[in-house]
């Protein structure tokens, strides 16, 4: 990964599609439902990113993950690393 990038995308693509965000109340599982009204090629490089990041977790569960995530839990591991790194990047 080069410096500016996340995930291979370039860190102020994902932080502008980010802006688009608007969050729901958490659920009784403390799940939030987050929502991105955009074109489609404002959000199309924080899509690839969660992508990849998915991807990786994936391999991970596949070769050694003590306890397989959820396609659910995945997506929420994914977006939450995703956010973790554009915040610290």
């Amino acid at each position: 990964m080069r410096p500016g990038e996340i995930f291979g995308e370039d860190v102020d693509a994902i932080g502008a599609a980010m802006q688009h965000f608007r969050f729901g109340a958490a659920g009784d599982d403390g799940m939030m439902t987050i929502r991105a009204t955009a074109p489609i090629a404002e959000l199309a490089p924080l899509f690839r990113a969660l992508m990849r990041a998915e991807a990786q977790m994936l391999l991970s569960d596949a070769d050694d993950h003590p306890t397989r995530r959820s396609h659910a839990g995945r997506t929420a591991s994914a977006a939450a690393t995703l956010w973790s790194r554009s915040l610290s990047g």
